[in-house]
């Protein structure tokens, strides 16, 4: 199904569902000049008098196509700013809808601050809206929500989550348990993504929100910091997942140190080093007890010194 059907449809349901009080398009597809394609989601806000009744009312998404699969995610699951339930349903043919289902005081909130949220910002389209809810909402700006200004507490909490995370990935590539270390892996790079993401926010003046977790990375981030995160994700197998949490580190260490410069921060601190040293140090006895060698011998010293 067409994308235009798919939301034509989604309208007429919404009509004859008198729960139902409006419908925004938001995502790319309500954004002037976003990238889009054949296999960009639909994303609908959904607006209901009340959202935990209109959940528990059964699978309604079923009432508007053949459906493959789908993923309820409740309020808060998916993230710290996520206060309502999500529905993500691909029907047949993969057109995929991304629902949230909301109340009208999401909307009445914006309305009367005067400022939209991150997901309408860039920009919305009201589909469906009979009694005017919407009607007082600002226009959307066509750009992301402006960043505040990193503290040094939100800056050392982001330093924090990732050497923690960079320091028990060793533990378990030298356990050769090595799904549980690409677990933690993985844990380590949202927290070196948020470093990317800030870098590029205080270095190039990029007005970034965090929202869309490295999305067109290619686009607002230097040529350095591109051509360094090709370096970051390893196969799964020890001695490339030694050399990947390597480049993870230093790409880390780079970013922080010039971000932290531009903010007038401290960084590293003693901690920072000490743990940098420490992952040298197991990286050069591991090495040196493996045999056949699991990492080549120039990778042993390649963790950030001191300075």
């Amino acid at each position: 199904m067409s994308h235009p059907d798919m939301l034509e449809r989604i309208v007429d349901w919404a009509r004859a569902r008198p729960e139902v009080r409006a419908l925004v398009l938001t995502g790319s597809k309500a954004q002037p000049g976003a990238s889009i394609d054949s296999l960009s989601d639909i994303d609908i806000e959904v607006v209901v008098a009340d959202v935990q009744e209109f959940m528990a009312g059964g699978q309604w998404w079923n009432e508007l196509g053949e459906v493959w699969t789908t993923q309820v995610v409740p309020a808060l699951a998916a993230a710290a700013t996520q206060t309502y339930p999500m529905v993500g349903v691909i029907y047949a043919g993969a057109t995929t809808v991304d629902f949230t289902v909301i109340d009208a005081q999401r909307l009445s909130d914006m309305a009367e601050g005067g400022e939209l949220d991150r997901v309408y910002a860039p920009g919305y389209r009201v589909l469906l809206d009979p009694d005017g809810l919407t009607d007082a909402l600002p226009k959307p700006s066509g750009g992301g929500v402006e960043p505040a200004v990193l503290t040094p507490d939100g800056f050392r909490a982001v330093a924090d989550a990732f050497w923690f995370e960079a320091l028990r990935v060793p533990k378990y590539l030298i356990r050769g348990e090595l799904w549980e270390a690409k677990s933690r892996e993985w844990t380590m790079k949202q927290h070196l993504l948020v470093m990317v993401e800030w870098h590029a926010v205080v270095t190039a003046g990029y007005p970034f929100d965090g929202y869309h977790k490295g999305r067109h990375l290619s686009r607002w981030v230097d040529a350095r910091t591109w051509q360094q995160a090709h370096e970051v994700f390893g196969r799964f197998e020890a001695a490339d997942a030694w050399r990947a949490l390597e480049a993870s580190v230093r790409l880390f260490d780079r970013l922080a140190c010039e971000a932290a410069r531009e903010w007038g921060l401290q960084y590293p601190t003693a901690a920072d080093e000490a743990i940098a040293a420490h992952l040298r140090t197991l990286a050069d006895e591991h090495s040196a007890q493996t045999s056949p060698r699991i990492m080549p011998n120039s990778l042993v010293k390649s963790f950030p010194t001191a300075r």
